[in-house]
């Protein structure tokens, strides 16, 4: 997506300087995004795993999201992505840690799952979502 001027909840941004990010779009729009669902029947979540870690307000809403009691269906960025991530933008080592306790939040819980993507298994990994949602909604 091209940044035009005008755009909201535009959390990371690339300039001339290098990467700028915003974590007051996850303080505020992201963590009411994840308290306000209401009637909805599923919680989506794309790729946790980046700046967002570092932010304790929106993390505690994705904690209270995959530990509800509504189906959640979340990317994690796997560690390869991660440190690739971590490497090209220069991050915060303290992150690696946060990343990795979510993983093993998502783990510990009997009735998440934590399912690795590759294309090669991306049939059985779909049917498996959808096994899920068959029996969470």
């Amino acid at each position: 997506m091209c940044y035009e001027e005008g755009l909201t909840n535009i959390f990371l941004r690339r300039t001339i300087e290098g990467m700028v990010s915003y974590p007051e779009v996850f303080q505020k729009e992201g963590r009411k995004l994840l308290t306000s669902h209401g009637d909805h029947k599923l919680i989506l979540m794309d790729e946790i795993g980046g700046v967002e870690l570092l932010i304790p307000e929106f993390m505690e809403a994705v904690y209270a999201c995959i530990n509800g009691s509504k189906p959640c269906i979340g990317v994690i960025k796997s560690r390869n992505n991660f440190a690739m991530m971590m490497a090209r933008n220069g991050g915060n080592p303290f992150a690696f840690r946060l990343r990795d306790e979510l993983e093993e939040s998502v783990k510990i819980s009997p009735h998440n799952q934590l399912l690795t993507y590759h294309r090669k298994d991306e049939e059985a990994v779909r049917e498996k979502i959808l096994k899920y949602l068959r029996e969470g909604i």
